[in-house]
């Protein structure tokens, strides 16, 4: 075992680590300049894509939230829910920010996109900064201090232009997970700052400005709760060793655990008021799945969505998945495989935090942040969003193979390490490439809807939102109807949310008004 005086060298040699190369403000740059092409290049056919799903309620028919003035009060109702009352807080710092946009641009959708973009790229370029000091930790540094900056670029372009991000950043009232993201990186960027820091006056301003980062994560989506659980896991990872228990680690660890207690009692008491067995009690009764059936029925998903991640074709990105529920360990037969590869992969992390810190670490990550959206919540089964935050550092074990072969190769067979840069170029290219499809996709209601028939078509969302959010409007009354009468028709799976009496009768009401128009322009046949 390291003594403490080789431990403490380790540590000191991090904390002013050399930077081999390009100058660091010349290497930020770069980074910078890459960053912003591929995202732009990516992302370049959504400036106009239309409002979709909940961007309705949440935005345009949401009319507390429409700055026409920059006055206290009129910024102050942004922050709340309740259209008549404004008595609950909710999610105010995305909420402000669509304010503002549409202070500027009501319903035009330009401005939020480019809004949205912008969030996407200072969130790719702080998880790369978060990345390469990482990579500057005592447990990483002296075996990776070479690839360091390399292996920070290519997985934070990866992640950044990846296909499955498309639904966090293109659909626009997601706004509040990817600023929610943003802020959790930017924490962990503080933090990690704050570890290497060597005076104590630093050390405070940057522990205060992780603080705020998370009260500012936690005000643009809930899920960001769980961020002291990350640094906790950094800490475990990252600066210690495998068989020191430290007594500052107990206390990280009571103070992490009472401070998520203390944002769980404020939230349930104070914000939805109401205590926990209410809430989920009451969420439960309007799903078409019961708490059983969900924490059976996620292993799958999360299963799923790692698959898309590393094998993200079109054919399997949509706003709509088929999703069989889980209504026992053997039906469908995937749900013990699942349970049984969830909770091996997250033995192998905290087993493997010595021999594999960079796998162990991208693991653990993943599970843990999406306890929320993936655990006893009852909220729908499964969105390609929530994996915005989570996925973070997936993407670092296969740059860090990547990058080791090429540098391996670099010495003794060229010819193979051309093929790996061939082989890098193309991933990130194709990645790009996938965005863009995808993201054409989301051009309007009639496109992203027709995309979910085709790939889930035994569930009732696509016909409904077809019906409601595309024919109805363009007065097409016959094809309104044939698409909701396929709704009612089907069995609902257990991802579709229950027929939403507020979208059905909204459909019917403008059912009899375009019989009405069509007739006078002497359209019906």
């Amino acid at each position: 075992m390291p003594s403490n005086l080789e431990n403490s060298q380790r540590a000191k040699s991090c904390q002013m680590p050399i930077d081999n190369g390009l100058a660091p403000i010349k290497k930020t740059i770069s980074t910078l300049i890459i960053l912003i092409t591929l995202i732009f290049l990516s992302y370049s056919n959504t400036f106009q894509s239309s409002w979709h799903l909940d961007d309705y309620i949440n935005i345009v028919e949401r009319s507390e939230l429409h700055l026409n003035t920059l006055s206290l009060e009129s910024i102050k109702k942004t922050f709340f829910q309740k259209k008549t009352t404004h008595d609950r807080l909710y999610r105010p710092i995305p909420c402000l920010s669509f304010g503002l946009n549409w202070y500027t641009s009501q319903q035009a959708v330009l401005s939020y996109h480019l809004v949205n973009i912008s969030i996407h790229l200072l969130t790719a370029f702080t998880l790369f900064s978060v990345i390469r000091l990482l990579f500057k930790t005592p447990n990483l540094y002296l075996k990776y201090r070479s690839f360091g900056y390399s292996i920070a670029l290519l997985s934070s372009v990866i992640w950044a232009i990846h296909p499955i991000q498309t639904q966090a950043i293109t659909y626009i009232v997601q706004r509040m997970a990817s600023m929610a993201a943003l802020f959790y990186a930017v924490g962990l960027f503080f933090y990690l700052k704050g570890k290497f820091a060597t005076v104590f006056n630093k050390k405070i301003l940057f522990y205060t400005c992780c603080l705020l980062s998370y009260m500012l994560a936690i005000g643009s989506k809930e899920n960001a709760i769980v961020f002291p659980l990350s640094l906790l896991l950094v800490d475990f990872v990252f600066f210690r060793d495998e068989n020191l228990i430290s007594k500052k680690l107990l206390y990280f660890l009571i103070f992490v655990l009472l401070t998520i207690s203390f944002i769980t009692i404020i939230y349930f008491y104070g914000v939805r008021r109401t205590d926990p067995i209410t809430f989920l009690t009451k969420l439960y009764q309007i799903r078409p799945f019961s708490f059983f059936e969900r924490m059976l029925t996620e292993p799958r998903v999360l299963i799923f969505y790692l698959s898309q991640i590393f094998y993200p074709v079109g054919s399997r990105l949509s706003i709509a998945h088929d999703f069989e529920l889980s209504t026992s360990f053997l039906s469908p037969w995937t749900t013990l495989i699942s349970i049984i590869i969830v909770f091996s992969l997250i033995l192998f992390g905290v087993l493997g935090k010595k021999t594999y810190p960079i796998l162990s670490f991208s693991i653990l990550f993943y599970f843990l942040n999406h306890t929320i959206e993936s655990s006893i919540l009852p909220l729908e089964l499964i969105f390609e969003h929530r994996n915005y935050l989570p996925s973070f550092f997936l993407f670092i074990p296969i740059s860090l193979g990547l990058i080791k072969l090429l540098s391996r190769y670099n010495r003794s067979n060229k010819l193979i390490m051309y093929f790996l840069m061939v082989f890098g170029v193309v991933l990130v290219f194709s990645m790009g490439i996938g965005t863009y499809l995808r993201n054409d996709v989301w051009k309007d209601e009639k496109s992203l809807w027709n995309d979910a028939l085709m790939k889930a078509p035994s569930s009732a969302r696509p016909y409904i939102q077809l019906a409601y959010g595309h024919y109805s409007k363009i007065g097409d009354t016959k094809k309104t109807l044939e698409l909701n009468q396929k709704a009612i028709n089907l069995k609902m799976h257990s991802n579709t949310q229950m027929l939403k009496p507020w979208i059905l009768l909204e459909v019917f009401i403008t059912i009899p008004e375009n019989l009405i128009s069509l007739r006078k322009r002497g359209r019906m046949h």
